[in-house]
């Protein structure tokens, strides 16, 4: 179906007509005075499904041991998180945390179970069920959702064919 816009400027600045709905009427929104978007709405079919998530811990050495009060650390380890969709994009992110073993564990186990399947561009959404599955044990399960949303805007960003920083605003000063 075909979408038609209708814009305009109330007659005063700030003053708006009350909104009434009527049944009889086709139109998607109308905001009286302002906006009306008329036709049938659009179909929400997902591009891209979530086929798969693969976890790996890493561990990468320092250039320079790093010191301090509890002791000497030499490495730094770190989860990458691959999201694969059926189109063959892959999506890459990383999740830090304390305990990594723990956090492989919440996305490969308890995570995947949500997200296989899914519109990987529907961020907000997953991110959200991801939050809500996860509030009792919401400590250690933000360093998961953090490796999770990463690797989502990732694959986003590949799908679109644009760069991560345009999807979350674009760039906010000029490079020097």
């Amino acid at each position: 179906g075909c979408v038609a816009y209708e814009a305009r400027r109330p007659a005063r600045r700030g003053v708006f007509r009350r909104f009434r709905w009527s049944a009889a009427s086709k139109a998607l929104l109308t905001i009286p005075g302002w906006l009306t978007i008329s036709g049938e709405r659009p179909s929400v079919q997902p591009l891209l499904r979530i086929t798969r998530i693969e976890t790996t811990a890493v561990r990468t050495p320092l250039r320079e041991p790093l010191k301090w009060t509890g002791g000497i650390r030499t490495s730094a380890s770190g989860l990458l998180v691959q999201i694969h969709t059926d189109e063959g994009i892959i999506g890459l992110g990383e999740a830090p945390g304390p305990t990594l073993p723990t956090i492989q564990t919440i996305i490969d186990r308890e995570f995947s179970q949500f997200l296989i399947g899914q519109d990987p561009l529907r961020i907000e959404w997953l991110t959200q069920r991801l939050e809500e599955y996860a509030r009792n044990w919401a400590a250690i399960a933000n360093y998961a959702m953090a490796g999770v949303e990463i690797a989502l805007w990732d694959l986003k960003g590949k799908a679109l064919g644009v760069p991560v920083a345009e999807l979350l605003g674009g760039r906010t000063r000029e490079a020097a």
